[in-house]
């Protein structure tokens, strides 16, 4: 019986410490490209995290930045 080769894709999330798969060498291919990141919210997260998080994880930071930003700009939409 042949052994399951590790996907070497597969990384670990900074965030929740879930598998995900990570494909850096083309992003658009990567699983993290399914969700759309406004140019705030992508460095809101970059200050956050310098490796990958799971597609769970960027939606609640998504979030989080929405509540942070509103906080600090009563009154303004994105």
């Amino acid at each position: 019986m042949k052994e399951k080769k590790a996907d070497s894709n597969a990384k670990e999330c900074a965030r929740c410490g879930g598998v995900i798969t990570c494909n850096s060498a083309n992003v658009e291919a990567c699983e993290c490209s399914k969700v759309p990141l406004s140019t705030q919210e992508f460095r809101f997260i970059s200050s956050k995290y310098t490796i990958c998080v799971c597609n769970s994880c960027l939606i609640d930071l998504k979030n989080e930045f929405a509540l942070e930003f509103r906080k600090k700009h009563p009154g303004i939409t994105k």
